[in-house]
């Protein structure tokens, strides 16, 4: 995109330079005489070609008269954007294991720019999402989501992470409408079942939330995530035996909590 000189001063110069050219042409008609001499002529000419010097060349008379002149500035080039991975859950289920360090005002403004070009690049917006979430902005992070969903309705990781932005903001029936809709995009779909079942737990629905826990395990039997949180569900319901046979489980997993309940409770 060629931007236009933006400088009032070029444009009085041009208009100055037409009166005077105008001027010396009509002096020029008339005859010489005593009082007019060739010399005389020789300056008016001189005065045209500086006033076509000024019109060649309109940047450096803009900028003696205070205006400004923008160079033609081209539109960056959109830039392919890896989509990130859906984030595990954090004190609801799971976190990634290795912590990557960004630079969270550049990748912000460069997805910006990439929207701004595109304003349906799901992919961009879910990344934006993502940042807002590291960030602990999950008012950002939930309408960026929405927005990707908007979208692309098929866009399964927006749905999971939007339900763990409802479970950190107690959201939890709208965790639940999110979870169910990853379910049915991936059936097999482990840690959305686990999700869905710590969120009907929250709201003591613990039938659903049981059967949210065995769908799970059953996809993810090495999970022990999966057998610890069933075993929360089996204190909360009052079945401690079952409880500590799925403490034991998560524990022959390596999972580092339901260790530290058994050693608390021989």
């Amino acid at each position: 995109m060629v931007y236009s000189r933006q400088a009032t001063g070029a444009r009085i110069a041009s208009q100055k330079f037409v009166d005077s050219v105008a001027c010396a042409m009509e002096f020029l008609k008339k005859p010489l005489t005593c009082d007019t001499s060739r010399a005389l002529q020789v300056v008016f000419f001189c005065f045209c070609m500086l006033g076509l010097m000024t019109l060649a060349f309109p940047i450096p008379w803009a900028l003696a008269q205070g205006g400004t002149f923008r160079a033609p500035i081209p539109k960056p080039a959109p830039k392919p954007v890896q989509k990130a991975p859906a984030q595990q859950p954090t004190s609801e289920g799971k976190n990634p294991e290795k912590k990557v360090t960004i630079d969270y005002e550049y990748e912000m403004k460069r997805l910006n720019t990439l929207i701004r070009l595109d304003a349906k690049n799901a992919d961009a917006v879910y990344n934006r999402a993502c940042l807002y979430e590291q960030r602990g902005d999950l008012e950002m992070a939930e309408k960026d989501y929405t927005r990707v969903i908007q979208i692309d309705k098929q866009y399964k990781d927006a749905y999971y992470n939007r339900g763990l932005v409802y479970l950190k903001t107690k959201k939890y029936n709208e965790a639940v409408k999110d979870f169910s809709e990853v379910i049915k995009l991936d059936p097999r779909a482990a840690d959305a079942y686990c999700n869905r079942g710590n969120a009907n737990l929250r709201l003591g629905k613990t039938d659903l939330a049981l059967q949210d826990y065995d769908t799970a395990i059953k996809a993810k039997p090495d999970d022990g995530d999966l057998y610890y949180n069933r075993a929360l569900l089996h204190l909360a319901r009052g079945a401690k035996s079952k409880a500590i046979e799925d403490f034991k489980k998560a524990a022959d997993r390596g999972h580092p909590k339901a260790k530290e309940y058994l050693q608390k409770n021989r």
